[in-house]
């Protein structure tokens, strides 16, 4: 399962929401929420819920937007579906851009060894 926070950060940055509105919503604090978003806590389903409803969605259409799609878990909803794929697909571009940072600094910290 993919991270439900990357996911719920995606969303809320999709609708223009700061973490404090959504923590307020969810009845969390922001330092919470942030764990949350950056994969460090797992929230509730109670809270989980909140979340969803503050983001304007079923918290079911959150699960499943977090869920490995080689799993071909589909809703019966296409707006859920089409979302759905656009979250994987913002997450493997995290994914993939984390790794060329990390290629580049590789790359940057040998031509800094040889030129020493």
């Amino acid at each position: 399962m993919k991270s439900i926070g990357k996911t719920i950060k995606i969303l809320r940055q999709a609708k223009a929401l700061k973490v404090s509105a959504l923590a307020k919503v969810a009845g969390v604090s922001n330092p919470f929420l942030s764990l949350v978003e950056n994969g460090e806590r797992q929230p509730s389903l109670a809270v989980l819920r909140k979340i969803a409803e503050g983001l304007g969605l079923p918290s079911e259409a959150l699960i499943l937007m977090s869920i490995e799609h080689e799993t071909e878990i589909v809703s019966s909803n296409s707006l859920v579906n089409d979302l759905s794929k656009n979250v994987s697909r913002l997450i493997e571009l995290e994914a993939e851009i984390k790794e060329k940072l990390t290629s580049m600094e590789h790359e940057n910290d040998s031509k800094e060894n040889k030129s020493r």
